[in-house]
């Protein structure tokens, strides 16, 4: 855990959002806390996908379809 501890405290300032879209977006509905299980110390606070979820799910299948396109592309190349 030290050698992560570096990593760690700026998630802990910061929080971990969604990253959706290429954006990092704060959720809905404030944060929970992620604990480490071998001492019960914080990790860091995490925004909840919430009502984001339908907006990621939206750009999860767009970009499958863009991704399928451009490797029937490179195969058919």
């Amino acid at each position: 855990l030290s050698r992560l501890e570096g990593h760690l405290a700026r998630f802990r300032t910061g929080g971990i959002l969604n990253l959706i879209g290429g954006e990092s977006l704060p959720g809905s509905g404030g944060t929970f806390e992620t604990r480490s299980p071998v001492d019960d110390s914080l990790i860091a606070p995490v925004a909840p996908v919430g009502r984001l979820l339908a907006v990621a799910v939206g750009d999860a299948a767009a970009s499958e379809i863009v991704w399928r396109e451009l490797n029937s592309h490179a195969i058919a190349g």
